[in-house]
């Protein structure tokens, strides 16, 4: 449930000039299958922010996989019945990054969705 705190978040970020951006994030139903994919959910998301750290950062903890794009939106957003996993992708609508964006870390503060990825390697997308 959404608390208060978390629409407040919620309209900052609505009302940044750079949540201006329309992308698709597409995530995999893994949850009744065995953690093979059954279903592939997209779900179109406007008014995100992409930002490119013009270099690969490095996350910490149990996962070392370098990022360079972050793509936030608010949670109210992600309308589809399966959960924002690593391994997901993000399709840009716009020029000034690569086209496709492999989700490589998902968190969840303050009422929005803060998706750290990157652009290496074949990114699985149907």
């Amino acid at each position: 449930m959404a608390s208060s705190i978390d629409s407040l978040f919620a309209l900052a970020l609505a009302s940044s000039p750079f949540a201006t951006e329309t992308v698709t994030v597409c995530a995999d139903d893994t949850a009744s299958s065995g953690g093979l994919a059954r279903e592939r959910v997209r779900v179109a998301i406007h008014g995100a922010s992409v930002q490119d750290a013009g270099a690969p950062q490095f996350l910490e903890g149990a996962d070392p996989a370098p990022w360079q794009f972050a793509v936030r939106f608010p949670v109210s957003a992600w309308s589809a019945p399966v959960p924002l996993t690593a391994g997901s992708t993000v399709e840009l609508a716009s020029g000034g990054a690569p086209s496709l964006l492999r989700v490589v870390q998902v968190q969840r503060v303050a009422g929005i969705y803060h998706l750290k990825c990157t652009a290496r390697e074949g990114a699985p997308h149907a």
